[in-house]
């Protein structure tokens, strides 16, 4: 994968992040919501969070200055490839 399709995912999974977290601030904003719709909110969280934390990832990998081995760019790159 090259740097600038990993700089373009980072980019998808910031805005992604961005959207999940002004969603979750107005559903938490609902008062008296019934239980299914707090689970939601709450799986919302923890999904805002996993993205979060590879939107991070992607970042140092796009960093110059990172030292990941190629094999290890070469797996992310077929994971990439089979999730998509």
């Amino acid at each position: 994968m090259d740097p600038l399709s990993i700089a373009a995912s980072a980019i998808a999974i910031a805005q992604a992040v961005q959207a999940i977290g002004s969603g979750v601030h107005m559903l938490q904003s609902i008062a008296r919501a019934p239980a299914a719709f707090s689970a939601m909110l709450n799986e919302l969280s923890s999904l805002q969070g996993v993205l979060h934390q590879l939107r991070n990832a992607m970042e140092d990998i796009t960093d110059p200055e990172s030292h990941i081995p190629a094999d290890a760019i070469e797996r992310i790159s077929r994971l990439h490839f089979d999730m998509s």
